[in-house]
């Protein structure tokens, strides 16, 4: 069932219970204004037998007389005749019209004549010498005040029936009618339509938000598609240039052009440099989807200061010519895997390494930012744009000066820095101040307080 059947079928509900709790109102108004009546007959029984068996006597002499303003009384003859002996207001030839030989021993509401017309609630009572004194009183004003309930109640029904229909209009409109708009926009996109958007809705609904928040789906989804296709678009051209010197030496020795040993050597050399080039480049992609699942490292204590410390140490070695400065606390314990810990710290220094000019100096250290470790690698180089550093993080991004292909780089390191890092629950990011030089930093939560 549809969200529009719904609400048409619960509003459909409402007003029937409307209708059902109207109608019980005056029924039970109508049953207690009968039963005040009949309470009152009921309660006058001996002053109903006096005026009856005052006939013909004069009326004003019977006692009790007050009691029995506004009620009829009369007298059933034994030959079955109704004969008044107090008329009602209603006019003196006005009498109830009895069903005999009905006994009439409950109140009972029954037609008049000679009078207005009016019913008439009536009780009998047995009287001396088997004659039947009938009390009666007129419902003029009980049939007024029904019929003016009625009036009133009409009038709410209808008025609560207009309000219904506007709530169900303005519930259809801010409510359905946006998911239905929504649902078209959809069916439009999933067909190949990707320039339709949901228009805005009224400002602070729930359907501004959802057609919001699909749009913003429906984009990111867009940027998801376009960053896997220049994904797979950089992955194969990274992979394309070592399968090319593959199939190009394996050509070069299938065709006999490798004559001398010392070329078959520098061949074989070659094919196992490339591939190591492609295996390692696969193992970080392998590594990146592993991340994208759902990558769950050791949770062990780990030591940040001698990690650090001893990539350091190899960084001097491999680059003699730098001062590579450091920076370290006694400990700095985190909670984690100490072998992709130290490929993150690595993977940073390393980048310092290859993307500034040789021979300037690198700044390592270790610091305390509130409940977190921070490790910063601070370089001296050209530094990063702004644009640059917006998406140094994703893969395969270079920038287009100092970070080029030509520095060895694939393009994955950082973007494998912060996979590690978001598995560890920590933060990665990049400062490039103005004059050049850049601070690429760490914060990992600290396992011991500091």
């Amino acid at each position: 069932m549809s969200l529009r059947a719904r609400i048409l079928l619960g509003m459909g509900a409402i007003v029937a219970l409307l209708v059902v709790a109207g109608f019980g109102v005056f029924r039970a108004q109508a049953a207690t204004l009968l039963g005040q009546v009949d309470v009152r007959l009921e309660s006058l029984r001996q002053p109903a037998l006096a005026a009856a068996a005052a006939v013909p006597a004069d009326p004003t002499n019977i006692r009790g007389r007050r009691t029995l303003d506004g009620l009829y009384v009369g007298r059933v003859t034994t030959s079955g005749e109704l004969v008044t002996t107090l008329a009602v207001d209603a006019g003196p030839d006005a009498k109830p019209v009895l069903d005999l030989p009905i006994a009439y021993g409950v109140p009972a509401t029954v037609a008049t004549i000679g009078g207005d017309g009016a019913r008439m609630r009536v009780i009998a009572y047995a009287a001396p010498g088997r004659e039947v004194a009938v009390i009666g009183q007129p419902l003029n004003d009980i049939d007024g005040a029904l019929t003016q309930l009625a009036r009133n109640l009409l009038l709410m029904a209808a008025l609560l029936l207009a309000v219904i229909a506007i709530v169900t209009w303005w519930v259809m409109r801010l409510g359905v009618g946006p998911i239905t708009q929504v649902a078209a926009v959809a069916r439009a996109v999933r067909a190949g339509d990707r320039e339709q958007r949901v228009p805005d809705f009224p400002a602070g609904t729930e359907a501004q938000e959802l057609g919001q928040s699909f749009n913003v789906l429906v984009d990111s989804n867009i940027a998801a598609e376009a960053r896997l296709r220049q994904f797979v678009a950089d992955a194969s051209h990274e992979l394309r240039t070592p399968l090319a010197t593959l199939t190009g030496y394996t050509s070069l020795h299938a065709a006999g052009g490798l004559t001398t040993d010392e070329a078959v050597g520098d061949a074989m050399r070659r094919i196992r440099q490339e591939a190591q080039r492609m295996n390692s480049l696969v193992d970080d992609l392998l590594l990146l989807a592993e991340a994208d699942r759902g990558l769950e490292p050791r949770r062990e204590p780990v030591d940040l200061v001698p990690v650090v410390a001893g990539l350091v140490a190899d960084a001097r070695v491999l680059s003699p010519s730098r001062v590579i400065g450091l920076e370290l606390p006694a400990s700095a314990v985190v909670t984690g895997d100490s072998d992709r810990l130290t490929q993150i710290v690595g993977i940073l220094l390393d980048n310092a390494r290859k993307h500034t000019p040789e021979g300037s100096p690198i700044e390592v250290r270790i610091g305390v930012t509130s409940a977190n470790w921070r490790v910063e690698v601070v370089d001296h180089g050209p530094g990063l744009q702004a644009a640059d550093a917006a998406h140094v993080f994703d893969r395969f991004y270079r920038a287009e000066s100092a970070r080029t292909r030509a520095t060895g780089g694939s393009g994955l390191g950082l973007a494998i820095a912060s996979a590690l890092v978001t598995a560890h629950a920590g933060r990665i990011g990049v400062q490039s101040p103005p004059g050049g030089g850049s601070i690429f930093w760490v914060e990992l939560p600290a396992a011991d307080p500091h």
